[in-house]
């Protein structure tokens, strides 16, 4: 019994707090590491002029991910044998959908908007940025079907030209300057990532 107190006594020497439990104190020497690096890697990136996204740990299935691709092909053929162009794959899906839309639209891309580790992407489609550019890497952006449908709307045009596919997108960059800049930020780093020629909408 003597022994059992002197070990009891001796444990709580080592006690941050009163009450607090001993097995957790490990925790607080690999948190605030994890928490520096974090910092570094910002500081680091921020100095090399390079783009700092950080990656979301998220749970989501393969049939997600082929579903979006189905999606994307059935939303091209739609547009016709002339305008339909789709130049990714399932693995590219995979890099867009996870890695740069955080399995999120476009439109929701703030932190607060998360819905855990587990996605559900049956609402969601990519759709072509810029009409006049084929359905490539950078330039598909992840959206609410009804969001999509409205994008396609402002930026196709009911016309079927190159001419007025440009001016419904110049007309959404000046309505909207902030979304666009988000969107442009994400394809920049697509392209830094693939190493793609920098693209960017003449204003």
């Amino acid at each position: 019994k003597m022994r059992s107190e002197s070990s009891d006594s001796m444990m709580t020497d080592y006690q941050i707090l009163p009450n607090f439990r001993i097995r957790t104190i490990p925790v607080f020497g690999a948190l605030p590491a994890i928490f520096g690096m974090a910092c570094a890697a910002h500081v680091v990136t921020h100095l090399a002029g390079k783009t700092f996204d950080p990656e979301p740990v998220l749970r989501m299935q393969k049939k997600q991910f082929e579903t979006q691709l189905d999606r994307l092909r059935d939303r091209e053929d739609a547009r016709g044998s002339q305008s339909s162009s789709v130049a990714v794959d399932v693995e590219d899906i995979v890099y867009l959908v996870k890695d740069v839309w955080h399995a999120r639209s476009a439109r929701a891309q703030t932190p607060l908007q998360s819905k855990g580790m587990w996605r559900n992407t049956s609402g969601l489609c990519l759709t072509r940025w810029d009409p006049s550019r084929p359905a490539c890497l950078d330039n598909l952006v992840l959206l609410t079907l009804d969001e999509a449908d409205e994008h396609d709307a402002q930026v196709w045009g009911t016309m079927n030209s190159s001419t007025t596919h440009e001016n419904g997108l110049k007309a959404l960059v000046m309505r909207e300057p902030g979304f666009a800049s988000s969107v442009e930020g994400k394809f920049m780093r697509v392209r830094q990532d693939f190493q793609l020629a920098n693209i960017r909408l003449s204003l």
